[in-house]
């Protein structure tokens, strides 16, 4: 992508194709932030489409209006400890989520062949290395393709599994260590970590675009697709609730019990999502680190591989248990990362107002 040619439909892939990784993908988080709540997790994980529109449009006219590439800037007022402070949030977010969807891959590759779980995960470091290297054209035209397909597919599997559930909507919640029991604050926190865990890729996103109006519905039609493509999902794990609940992948479980082709079909979409949400977090990991102008950070490869190696690492703790303990702490820190936005966003306004 040369100059500001990024249109309402790449940004919007692009928001997709970030956020729709392992955890969303597989239902697992679904799972732990909404399903385990009942009919009221639903009503939770549809709140998040408006949730996700709004914070992705002033996330990238904030940047817009600052013209910055730079997330640090756009995230956290002119205050150096506070810069410092996000940055580091901001940093942990992307390398953890970048450790999850490696876990994810692990899980994935298990579960389909039974094979033991590392051999998916060099696999996967291996994609998301090589891709990161090809910048923002190789992570672009990658959404562009596969977050589509994605979205068809998961459609399907999730109406398939609702209408094949026999559990009733309506339960107790189910207790999840490191998790809330209030329906409403969990489907915040979900909101927040994964806005944060976008502001990286959309900001410069937002700078390179080809107007606001292309950032508003780039953001309108990303944000809606992610909550509506959320609940559709969610209601099948509702319905299938007692069969997944001790699964690592549910709607991996949910798609294979009901047709085995469905089955290998959204394992495809599993491991898109796993590969567009890597690739955008390792990317803006890179750029991040690109501009501290020295040696290491500015051999965009080597750097690629010596966050790609440490993830893989890190990825031992395991799947459902870096879920169910790195996210909620995520969603936490994020709302005082979203509160800096605000703050940054409303002063970008009057900025703006002013000059003209």
């Amino acid at each position: 992508m040369k100059g500001n040619k990024i249109t309402y439909f790449s940004i919007s892939t692009a928001f997709i194709g970030t956020l729709i990784g392992a955890g969303f993908a597989s239902g697992q988080e679904l799972m732990q932030f909404f399903g385990r709540f009942g009919a009221k997790g639903i009503v939770g994980s549809c709140l998040t489409a408006f949730c996700f529109s709004i914070l992705g449009i002033i996330i990238m006219l904030t940047a817009r209006n600052m013209k910055t590439s730079s997330y640090e800037e756009v995230s956290v007022p002119n205050v150096k400890i506070l810069k410092v402070f996000a940055n580091s949030v901001i940093t942990f977010f992307s390398f953890a989520g970048v450790t999850v969807m490696i876990a994810g891959t692990g899980s994935l590759f298990s579960t389909l062949t039974g094979s033991e779980e590392f051999v998916g995960k060099i696999i996967i470091t291996i994609i998301i290395i090589i891709t990161t290297c090809f910048g923002t054209d190789g992570l672009i035209n990658s959404f562009n393709i596969v977050v589509p397909v994605m979205i068809a597919i998961a459609a399907i599997a999730g109406t398939v599994g609702y209408l094949s559930g026999i559990d009733a909507l309506f339960y107790d919640p189910i207790k999840f260590h490191g998790l809330t029991n209030n329906w409403f604050l969990s489907a915040m926190l979900f909101v927040s970590y994964n806005t944060v865990i976008a502001i990286a890729v959309l900001v410069p996103l937002g700078v390179k675009s080809k107007s606001k109006m292309d950032i508003i519905g780039g953001a309108a039609v990303g944000g809606i697709i992610l909550g509506s493509i959320g609940t559709v999902l969610c209601f099948a794990i509702v319905k299938n609730f007692t069969l997944v609940y001790k699964t690592d992948l549910p709607m991996l479980v949910i798609a294979q019990h009901n047709n085995k082709f469905l089955g290998v079909t959204y394992a495809f979409v599993l491991f898109s999502g796993i590969f567009t949400t890597a690739a955008g977090l390792m990317f803006a990991l890179v750029e991040r680190l690109y501009v501290y102008n020295t040696k290491i950070t500015k051999n965009k490869i080597l750097i690629s591989m010596i966050i790609g190696l440490s993830a893989l690492f890190c990825s031992r703790v395991g799947f459902t248990k870096l879920v169910s303990i790195l996210y909620p702490i995520k969603g936490y820190l994020g709302f005082i990362i979203l509160s800096f936005l605000f703050y940054n966003y409303i002063k970008s306004r009057r900025i703006k107002a002013h000059i003209k």
